[in-house]
């Protein structure tokens, strides 16, 4: 039997408080480090379903930021027989009347969406942390966060019992927002050298974009000898290199942390390069 989607508004002050960290059971923080691993590796495949349920539910949430400051929490509730359809395989026909979890799962380079599951585990690596009961959330993050994986013990094996996420609805706002790299600063010049190193946005990982890329920080720093780079914009008084003859678009963009030391930001959502300045 399908079961119908759930709506439901949440107030805010009913969701547990932030908790210290704590030791997992036995084998349950393998188990999420499997699951951080796999499944920007997976993108939705048919294997995502080994760390779902097979009998009882699951849950889905997630949390709707609207303009103007209020949130709209949605959660859905399915049942694991739904599971491999909701992932898109099964028989035809046989397909669940809604199935909201496609986005969190799924890379989408035309435009990933901020907050989404599989957005968040790309940003953040496997320092997820154990807050309450059998619930990890994003390093940093209270345990009221909306973006977190809870799970259960089923015949032996952990399982997810619950997930959740969130995105942002709005007007499209003009301007450059305070995370933007753009290609003209507008100001002088710097009289000296700036360096990303403790700058807030590189310390909590936030993605950054430039010219509507969006770019995440890309494993450990690295020494690169500044011939093979090229400036392309700057973020505040920090100048935004990539690789010499790719400025149009870059794959890759190198933020200076100290001198020749460099901290790379991979693009991962694909746009028609534009018409780049000469």
């Amino acid at each position: 039997m399908r079961r119908a989607a759930l709506l439901l508004v949440i107030p805010l002050c009913a969701l547990p408080a932030s908790l210290p960290a704590q030791r997992a059971p036995a084998g349950l923080r393998a188990r999420m480090n499997e699951f951080l691993r796999s499944i920007p590796e997976d993108r939705r495949q048919d294997t995502t379903r080994r760390f779902f349920p097979r009998s009882g539910d699951w849950s889905y949430t997630h949390t709707v930021h609207l303009p103007g400051g209020d949130v709209r929490v949605q959660r859905w509730v399915f049942p694991a027989a739904q599971t491999s359809l909701l992932f898109g395989f099964g028989k035809e026909g046989k397909a669940p009347a809604v199935d909201p979890v496609t986005e969190s799962f799924e890379i989408i380079y035309e435009g990933q969406r901020i907050g989404m599951l599989i957005e968040v585990i790309m940003r953040t690596s496997s320092r997820w942390r154990l807050v309450g009961g059998n619930r990890f959330v994003p390093p940093g993050a209270p345990a009221s966060y909306p973006v977190y994986v809870e799970w259960r013990k089923e015949q032996g094996r952990w399982v997810i019992s619950s997930f959740g996420d969130e995105s942002w609805e709005g007007p499209r706002v003009l301007g450059y927002a305070i995370g933007d790299v753009t290609r003209g600063r507008g100001l002088p010049d710097p009289p000296r050298p700036a360096y990303a190193a403790g700058e807030p946005w590189l310390v909590s990982d936030e993605p950054i974009t430039f010219e509507e890329q969006r770019y995440v920080k890309y494993g450990q720093p690295r020494e690169i000898t500044p011939d093979v780079l090229e400036q392309v914009g700057w973020h505040g008084d920090i100048r935004v290199y990539a690789e010499r003859g790719h400025a149009c678009m870059p794959a890759v963009l190198y933020v200076p942390i100290a001198p020749d030391s460099y901290q790379p930001y991979m693009g991962y959502s694909v746009r028609e390069p534009p018409v780049c300045p000469r």
